[in-house]
């Protein structure tokens, strides 16, 4: 073989082992789950609009808030946030910011979870879903999501110890 021939072999060798590896680490969707038989399979499903995407608890994954317009199972709040993997070859699913969505969520650990594999959809192409999920949807808490706050007990656990506190001062002070 000449030099020309044995570099090509090689080229055609190494491009056919790189698409083998990428082929490898790219997500392979293994459910086979099809709607049209929601039976409760999911941790969560309700429609909502993307409000905001940030860096996740976990590393390699998007924290993705929705504000929620219906829920069918596993959602009870005006609010929801779920975790995606950042890109497709982990299973990541591509949510943008602004648009609504019909989202099928596992739940695993403490965390809700979207991947490729699930039913989740842009909401204007899952009319077909929509009506087969039907008008069964679950009552929202009205309230907005509270911030995280520190509980009235520590504040007048401070109080009342900066009382004891000053009250045995001015005791003792008196005392003299």
């Amino acid at each position: 073989m000449d030099k020309f021939n044995k570099r090509m072999s090689i080229l055609v060798l190494a491009s056919l082992f790189a698409v083998f590896i990428a082929a490898d680490f790219a997500c392979a969707c293994s459910c086979g789950r099809a709607l049209g038989a929601f039976s409760g399979s999911s941790a969560a499903v309700f429609s909502g609009r993307v409000v905001d995407i940030r860096n996740g608890p976990i590393e390699g994954f998007y924290s993705v808030e929705f504000m929620v317009n219906q829920s069918w199972e596993g959602v009870y709040s005006r609010t929801v946030t779920v975790l995606t993997a950042m890109n497709e070859a982990g299973c990541g699913y591509g949510f943008v910011k602004g648009k609504s969505y019909l989202v099928y969520a596992d739940g695993k650990d403490q965390y809700l979870r979207v991947s490729l594999c699930s039913e989740t959809q842009e909401l204007e192409y899952a009319q077909y879903e929509l009506n087969l999920l039907g008008n069964n949807t679950l009552p929202l808490n009205e309230r907005e999501p509270k911030t995280q706050m520190t509980p009235n007990w520590i504040f007048l656990g401070a109080i009342l110890i900066i009382a004891v506190i000053a009250t045995t001062l001015i005791y003792k002070r008196f005392r003299k």
